[in-house]
């Protein structure tokens, strides 16, 4: 998507120019978009806090459930027989 390669390019563009102060949403944003999820750091200023990011899909798993949710639940379970889930630990908050 044309648009999102924009924005990718956009936060580089801003990461390269304010090392100092990256944007941690943007970052977050940018490494979901990515599938850079779970405990994952794009920046710095991040580092040594634990991290829950979740992968965006492309399309989002919630757009094909209304029609074709057949293939979406299909997706998941061949995700989940795929993964071997990591232990539960609470969402600091």
């Amino acid at each position: 998507m044309p648009e999102v390669k924009a924005y990718l390019d956009a936060v580089a563009f801003a990461e390269a120019r304010s090392r100092e102060r990256e944007s941690i949403v943007n970052a977050s944003l940018a490494s979901a978009v990515e599938a850079h999820f779970g405990d994952s750091h794009r920046t710095r200023r991040t580092r040594g806090d634990a991290l829950f990011h979740q992968p965006a899909d492309e399309p989002p798993v919630g757009v094909s459930v209304g029609r074709g949710g057949e293939a979406a639940a299909a997706r998941i379970e061949a995700f989940r027989d795929a993964t071997t889930p990591r232990p539960r630990a609470s969402i600091p908050h």
